[in-house]
């Protein structure tokens, strides 16, 4: 070895020599310089990031000390390409190197974005100094999903609402700090959550609701409570209506109900006129009794305001008809008897009433009297010789379709009279109706207020006035005499004040009261068929009522015109300042000249009121006349214009106002009684005055004043034509109507139409079927026909009313309307579904409405709940189906709450009213039953159905009850095979009542240890009518999953297939199972095996109902195996449970 490195040596050495002496001109070969690039180094090599963060490596790149200023480019390159949303950035790029050798450094940034995925990504660092020197190191990138830290959730509610009990929902208000769902529920109190934020209420108190925020990834859950006090429900007071009563009534009951429906008490004041025990007042003396009636609430209802009524006890009646109790009754014969008139020489025969069953008749029957609120009965005795009946016009009752026979009684009775004025009569109960009233069987009728009062106005003197008027052609002699008579030609020769003519006629007495004078009531009945306008002479009237009906606004006049069986209430003010014995003329003012042909003036309507104390008036009133235009040829009308002003010559009222022309007969100008100065203006017809001649003639007016002094003024026309005018353009009738149009025959129907013509009309008529009606009216071009049509007993139908209007010369025209008589109720019929329910579900009222002739207008229903233990009376108004109730055949539904009814029938009035006014009612039932068939299998009778609708076998190897069977703790079970074939079905089968939308049913089962086969075995079915076929609604099945273990699901039919649970384990004993199913759009299914639940949710199962259970194997499987069921219960609504039934 030495000697080798000897001889390299010596050789190195050589050579080294050699290239010394080649000296500088010698260029010599030498070796490349090997400039390199070592080494690179990350640091850290792994890099780890979540998703939208930025990080770093340093990046460290050696070189060699090789070939001094060398540069070298980074870049980066990734497995498998760049990552979603990542970039890189050098710090330092291009690396470059000075003199010498060392390590050059640069910051790699890897930046990612929210859409980095997460994962583990390799990635390279390249330093390229050029393509044959180069490094690169490799590193990870680890993206990790950013970790979210909850934030505590928050909820809080807003300010409590303010709720009232039945004032309707509330709604409460919250803010959260997320967006997690929210929901709200009622923790404590009487109120339930409606939906959303809203809740009802059931009652006054505080109410907790609690808000809930669900978690979400930023926030957890939130919970909040509220607490919201539900104010009481205020409630009113309503009394019934109180009619005065007289002194002597029995003590009776009085009513006023609260809205809460809670009791009322009652006070009575004050004690000297009448006192109160519970709700029974009694009456002590005559006064005003004030009664007022508390409710002082409870825990849900404030108290009520104080309900104040009164009425009067007035004092009994001295006179008049027996009064019992609170009924007054009144005996009236129908008598035939003659009375004598003046002028004529024989008696006059009259049909009228008496009081007392030995007297004679007179012309009128007497004036019955009772008090306001009292009941009136009338002992009808008939001793004529055909039926008649009787009638008040204006007060409500039966209308007497048959009539008292001759020698007959019956009884009319009328309940709680309204005070005013009324006219009795004879009834229309045959055609001699009409006649029996023109023979005089009319009388007065007075119902008396407290004190003197009458209508709300005080008086101090009463009189009662019967106007009626006799034809001696129509009465004749004899009975019988009038029945051939044409009463069309009733052509009155006597007019009488309450049976009597002038000079005959009673007289009113006035006592003066003091310096004001006296009120006197005049109470008016014309029983007659004629018009009368009957004024006072020299007295005015204030008209308080008509038909006894008070009149909003009295009227202050002189004489007012009282159409046939019309009655008129009015107050005539008597000067207390005139002499004593001063008579004013009580008259019909056109006064025509009634009596026999001798012209005597007797028989008309005529009597004289009597008072007074002294006075100083001695001039007459002052007076003008005027007469535009002054002149007429007959086809002009003059307008007469006169005052008459008593103001300055003595300040008396004008007693009597008239004009004549040539000093022919007086015609009044509307006569006064308390006014002091009247200004009357009337037309006289062109045509009545061209019939007295061509030539100059005068009218006279004269005014009479209180104190009897009397003015005269006179003024001229002049006639210039007397050529005599022909009248043949007959009057024109337009606009008649029947109001109402439509009528249930009860009351009256006003009948108005209007008559023109060029002359004047002077009568009217009106025609339905073969009756018609006469009227006699003042001339006028222009003239409103106004008649009361009476259609009690009219059967139903449409009537044509004729109308006619005739003038002076004998011309007529009429035209026709028509009424429509509808006295039938509507029909109603109507039923509820399901025809049974649970406690606490809705009932489905359906109803049908029918009517033969008019439309139906209105329906409603009423029914009874329970609302706080207290039974609560429901009223409702049905709203048609098509809309609106607007023809005679409708129809309505109604769901009804059952809230608080215990199991029973209940029913729901249901009442339906026509437009003609007609109101019936029926009564539907609805059954509230819960629990619909529980069989224990307790009686064990061989084939017998023990007490089931039936079963699908008779041989007792397949189905029997045993004590084996036994469950629940009772003495007896059911026994069922399974089988194959023909032995398959071996089951008992219930028909339920009525079709069921809402079960529970509930079994034991007992697998009994058997091996009946491998697959599903139903072993219950509950059924239903789908279109005509029997479908199961839902079932259970039971499978054997090996040695004496078994499993049990439910099934249920829906939309488009079947649902089914997950099997669930049952011992192998004694199991509870209980399915509970209804119908709807999006129900529950659920399955309880020994407590535990399993469910079905938002099922369609509205197409399914159940009629039929069958309980008991209904699957082929291993024949002779044995199950056992029993304690079988169905309810409607209601959970089962466990135990025996």
């Amino acid at each position: 070895m030495r000697l080798i490195a000897r001889y390299l040596t010596a050789a190195m050495l050589a050579v080294a020599m050699l290239a010394l002496s080649l000296g500088s001109g010698v260029r010599q070969a030498e070796a490349a310089p090997a400039a390199r690039l070592t080494g690179m180094t990350l640091s850290p090599t792994t890099v780890t990031l979540t998703s939208g963060a930025s990080g770093s490596t340093l990046v460290t790149v050696t070189k060699n000390n090789r070939n001094n200023g060398s540069s070298a480019t980074l870049s980066v390159s990734w497995a498998g390409g760049t990552p979603a949303g990542v970039g890189t950035s050098f710090s330092t790029s291009p690396l470059t190197w000075g003199n010498g050798s060392g390590d050059r450094t640069s910051t790699l940034t890897i930046n990612t974005s929210t859409t980095t995925p997460a994962g583990s990504y390799t990635f390279t660092v390249q330093a390229r100094r050029s393509n044959t020197d180069s490094v690169t190191a490799t590193g990870t990138l680890v993206v990790e999903s950013p970790v979210i830290v909850q934030q505590p959730g928050a909820v809080s509610f807003g300010a409590a609402p303010a709720a009232t009990y039945l004032g309707g929902n509330f709604t409460v208000s919250t803010t959260s700090n997320s967006n997690g769902a929210l929901t709200y529920s009622a923790v404590s109190g009487p109120c339930a959550l409606v939906s959303g934020a809203t809740f009802s209420t059931s009652g006054a108190g505080d109410c907790t609701v609690q808000a809930d925020t669900a978690a979400t990834t930023a926030y957890t859950a939130a919970t909040a409570q509220q607490v919201v006090s539900i104010a009481q429900a205020s409630q009113t007071i309503s009394f019934a209506t109180l009619a005065n009563k007289p002194l002597g009534s029995a003590p009776f009951a009085v009513s006023a109900t609260a809205t809460s429906g809670l009791a009322v008490t009652f006070t009575a004041d004050p004690p000297t006129v009448c006192t109160i025990s519970g709700d029974t007042l009694a009456l002590v003396d005559v006064g005003t009794c004030s009664l007022t009636a508390d409710q002082a609430g409870d825990a849900n209802y404030s108290a009520a305001t104080t309900a104040t009524a009164a009425f009067d006890v007035v004092a009994a009646l001295t006179v008049g008809c027996p009064l019992n109790g609170n009924t007054r009754t009144c005996n009236l014969w129908a008598k035939s008897g003659t009375i004598s008139l003046p002028g004529t020489s024989h008696p006059i025969r009259v049909w009228s009433y008496t009081d007392d069953a030995n007297a004679a008749p007179g012309a009128i029957g007497p004036t019955l009297e009772a008090n306001v609120g009292e009941d009136l009965a009338i002992n009808l005795s008939n001793t004529l010789g055909v039926t008649t009946s009787l009638q008040i016009v204006g007060l409500a009752g039966k209308t007497d379709m048959m009539g008292v026979p001759s020698g007959g009684q019956q009884t009319y009775t009328f309940s709680n009279l309204p005070a005013g004025t009324y006219l009795y009569q004879a009834g229309i109960t045959t055609d001699s109706g009409p006649r029996q009233i023109a023979m005089g069987m009319v009388g007065a009728l007075v119902v008396h207020e407290a004190g003197n009062t009458a209508y709300g106005h005080s008086y101090t003197d009463e009189a009662v006035l019967v106007y009626s008027e006799i034809d001696p052609a129509f009465n004749g002699q004899n009975d019988g005499d009038s029945a051939s008579f044409v009463l069309q030609h009733f052509n009155p020769a006597y007019l009488l004040i309450n049976g009597k003519v002038y000079p005959s006629t009673d007289g009113i007495s006035v006592q003066p009261q003091n310096s004001n004078g006296s009120t006197l009531l005049l109470r008016q009945v014309n029983a007659g068929i004629r018009f009368h306008t009957l004024g006072v002479l020299g007295l005015r009237q204030t008209v308080i009522a008509d038909d006894a009906g008070p009149l909003p606004i009295s009227s202050s006049l002189f004489a007012k015109t009282l159409g046939a069986g019309q009655t008129m209430d009015s107050l005539v003010t008597v000067p207390g300042n005139v002499p004593s014995g001063t008579t004013y003329a009580l008259y019909e003012t056109g006064m025509p000249g009634y009596g026999p042909a001798a012209g005597n003036g007797m028989g008309g309507l005529l009597t004289f009121i009597t008072t007074g104390v002294a006075s100083g008036d001695v001039v007459g009133p002052a007076m003008t006349v005027s007469l535009t235009p002054p002149t007429t040829d007959g086809t002009t009308d003059i307008v007469l214009d006169v005052t008459a002003d008593d103001t300055n010559t003595g300040g008396s009222a004008i007693t009597a106002l008239s004009y004549s022309i040539d000093g022919g007969a007086a015609v009044d100008l509307l006569p006064a009684g308390t006014n002091v100065s009247e200004h009357p203006v009337v037309t006289l017809l062109g045509g009545d005055l061209a019939a007295l001649g061509v030539g100059t003639h005068t009218v006279t007016a004269t005014a009479t004043d209180a104190a009897t002094n009397t003015t005269t003024v006179s003024a001229t026309f002049t006639v210039t034509s007397s050529a005599p005018l022909t009248d043949e353009t007959a009057p024109a009738v337009s606009n008649a109507a029947v109001s109402p149009a439509l009528s249930n025959g009860s009351g009256l129907l006003a009948l108005s139409a209007m008559a023109t013509d060029n002359v004047g009309v002077t009568g009217w008529s009106y025609t339905i079927g073969s009756t018609t009606t006469a009227f006699m009216v003042p001339s006028g071009t222009s003239v409103a026909l106004n008649a009361d049509i009476d259609v009690s007993g009219l059967a139903d139908g449409i009537y044509t009313v004729d109308v006619q209007a005739s003038d002076a010369a004998g011309n007529f025209s009429g035209t026709s309307t028509t009424f429509t008589i509808d006295s039938t109720a509507p029909t109603v019929t109507g039923s509820t579904t399901p025809a049974a329910v649970a406690p606490g579900a809705a009932v489905s009222l359906s109803v049908s409405f029918s009517d033969t002739r008019s439309a139906i207008v209105s329906a409603s229903y009423t029914y009874t709940i329970i609302v706080n233990n207290v039974p609560t009376v429901v009223t409702a108004a049905l709203n048609a189906q098509d809309g609106a109730f607007n023809s005679s055949s409708e129809s309505a539904v109604a769901a009804l709450s059952t809230t608080g009814l215990g199991e029973g029938t209940y029913t729901i009035a249901v009442s339906a009213t026509d437009a003609a006014g007609n109101t019936s009612t029926t009564d539907i039932p609805f059954t509230i039953a819960d629990s619909l068939f529980a069989n224990g299998f307790e009686t064990g009778a061989t084939n017998s159905t023990w007490g089931w609708s039936s079963k699908s076998t008779t041989t007792s190897s397949r189905l029997q009850v045993n004590s084996t069977a036994a469950m629940a703790g009772t003495s007896r079970g059911l026994q069922a095979a399974f089988g194959t074939g023909n032995s398959a079905n071996n089951y008992v089968q219930q028909n339920l009542v009525a079709t069921e939308s809402q079960l529970h049913v509930r079994f034991y089962l007992d697998p009994n240890s058997q091996n009946f086969g491998t697959g599903s075995k139903t072993i219950f079915k509950a059924m239903g009518d789908v279109n005509g076929v029997q479908t199961n609604a839902f079932r259970l099945d039971l499978r054997r999953t090996g040695t004496n273990t078994y499993q049990v699901r439910a099934a249920v039919a829906r939309a488009n297939g079947t649902s089914t649970t997950r099997w669930q384990s049952i011992t192998n004993g004694s199991n509870y199972i209980e399915l509970a199913w209804q119908q709807g759009a999006s129900t529950q299914f659920t399955l309880y095996v020994n407590g535990t639940s399993v469910s079905l949710n938002n099922l369609l199962t509205s197409a399914y109902s159940v009629n039929t259970l069958r309980l008991g194997p209904q699957t082929s499987g291993t024949s002779n195996t044995n199950i056992y069921l029993d304690e079988f219960k169905t309810t409607r609504g209601t959970m089962i449970g466990a135990g025996a039934n």
